[in-house]
């Protein structure tokens, strides 16, 4: 008995310092990321680099950092840019979900992030797509059958500008049967299918793009490939809802769950897609 307190004396400095660390590394992310925008040249390369390092280090960090798409200063935009072209695969977990309209509920792997559809959407930073190839994985459900639910879009509406990309659940109140739809180089396709996706289940979700054309998959199959690519945005990438609605006010965004939104920078094979849903499966 005696020797078991002995240890948990000697041990608790070690366990309180360890957990003050690491609910540490947060602030320190704040206080770099300021610093990159410091009036001495040098006080900013190594706020960068040690940014860089942080984020390196803890997938948390790297979120946070994707998320920020509305630097203060043209200094801190370049920056920041630059450290997450350090990072060419990037990836969310949801395991920590802030912001109103957003709940952390359980997922496919750990937590998930929960939307009720009229919060503001996740934004993350531009250069998380720059340009093709790249795929984009990520899980969701809903039980909602409504107009539209915008799943993940970088595409400004009602521009008619063809770069960017948006890709949507359209409820039965389009045109009578669900659908998945994709807009991509200024077009919009509405017949790519999912008719039963709004049944509360988890569902894996694909979308492949690379030189030549756009591939969706749904579950591991193949829905459609569209020979239109990507043309790269300097929009921001929007989850769960659209920027803004020319004919429709309030009613686009997701009422549902997602997790492990992925996104990496080449084009995956129908092997691959396969491959990462039974991954899960497991």
């Amino acid at each position: 008995m005696r020797v078991f307190v002995v240890l948990f004396f000697l041990l608790l400095p070690i366990c309180v310092s360890a957990q003050q660390s690491s609910s540490s590394e947060p602030e320190r992310a704040r206080t770099l990321f300021e610093k990159l925008d410091a009036e001495a040249y040098r006080e900013r390369v190594d706020a960068q680099k040690k940014l860089e390092a942080l984020a390196g280090n803890h997938p948390e960090i790297l979120e946070w950092l994707q998320a920020k798409d509305e630097p203060k200063s043209p200094e801190q935009k370049l920056r920041l840019s630059a450290i997450l072209k350090k990072f060419p695969t990037r990836h969310f977990s949801f395991e920590k979900v802030v912001g109103a309209g957003r709940k952390s509920v359980a997922g496919v792997r750990g937590k998930a992030m929960q939307l009720e559809g009229t919060g503001k959407p996740l934004v993350l930073h531009p250069d998380t797509i720059e340009a093709s190839p790249f795929t984009v994985r990520f899980w969701f459900k809903t039980s909602q059958d409504k107009y539209a639910q915008f799943l993940l879009s970088n595409y400004v509406p009602c521009s008619n500008d063809p770069r960017g990309f948006s890709l949507v659940f359209y409820g039965s109140e389009l045109n009578g049967t669900p659908t998945l739809g994709l807009v991509v180089a200024g077009r919009n396709h509405l017949d790519i299918g999912g008719a039963k996706l709004a049944d509360g289940k988890w569902h894996h979700l694909v979308l492949s793009v690379d030189a030549k054309s756009t591939s969706i998959y749904l579950d591991g199959e193949k829905l459609k490939q569209i020979d239109q690519t990507y043309r790269a945005a300097e929009e921001p990438l929007h989850v769960g809802r659209i920027r803004s609605r020319c004919n429709r006010q309030g009613d686009d965004g997701l009422v549902g769950t997602i997790d492990e939104l992925s996104f990496f920078m080449k084009a995956w094979t129908p092997e691959q897609v396969r491959a990462d849903k039974l991954r899960f499966d497991k």
